[in-house]
């Protein structure tokens, strides 16, 4: 990839125009509850590895899967 392809003031500007048609398009209210919901999403995650990990087990365990011909079947939907 050469640098020609790389603009960053083509950047600049779509984003620029992105956020200026979301502060255009609604309330201050909405603007801000926005921005403090995203800084919230930088923040580290309350739950763990292992709390994922217990999740993805108890979904396994619970969910009714078959293996059919080589593809798992999910509960009633195979036919």
């Amino acid at each position: 990839m050469s640098a020609f392809f790389f603009q960053p003031f083509e950047f600049v500007i779509i984003i620029g125009g992105a956020l200026g048609a979301f502060v255009c398009a609604n309330s201050m209210h909405v603007v801000k509850t926005t921005l403090s919901q995203a800084t919230g999403t930088l923040k580290a995650s309350k739950y763990s590895k292992d709390f994922y990990l217990e999740l993805t087990a108890v979904f396994f365990m619970h969910s009714p899967t078959k293996h059919v011909r080589g593809f798992i079947i999910a509960g009633r939907y195979h036919r």
